[in-house]
């Protein structure tokens, strides 16, 4: 889920569930303001420096895949001053909002959606 506004800024994070979906969007997609990721992997370095929107970012604990990439790209995001929050949610699984009748899922799903509206309603003005 990535939302656009007219800008000059060519910002180029875009989510997606899938990390192949995400890079092509981050080529394609200049002017965001704000980007919302659900369970997708990162861009490579040299396309998040590129990043000038936040990122929120929801992942589930039992996607150990994806997981896997969250703390190291808060570390690139932030060693390259980019704004970066990921929320991991215990027993949640991959594609979580798909999914919402398996484990913890629902409960993801829950505290996300509100999440995500609250941050593009903050960046998105």
């Amino acid at each position: 889920m990535s939302c656009r506004r007219r800008t000059e800024s060519p910002d180029r994070w875009a989510s997606a569930p899938a990390a192949e979906t995400a890079s092509g969007l981050l080529r394609k997609t200049p002017g965001h303001s704000a980007s919302v990721v659900f369970y997708g992997g990162p861009p490579p370095e040299e396309e998040m420096a590129r990043i000038i929107a936040p990122v929120l970012g929801f992942y589930g604990e039992n996607d150990a895949r994806v997981t896997a990439t969250v703390e190291p790209t808060q570390r690139a995001m932030t060693r390259l001053g980019k704004q970066y929050e990921a929320v991991v949610y215990p027993k949640a699984t991959h594609s979580f909002v798909v999914f919402q009748d398996i484990g913890q899922n629902n409960r993801a799903v829950a505290d996300a959606w509100p999440r995500t509206i609250q941050f593009f309603r903050r960046h998105l003005n």
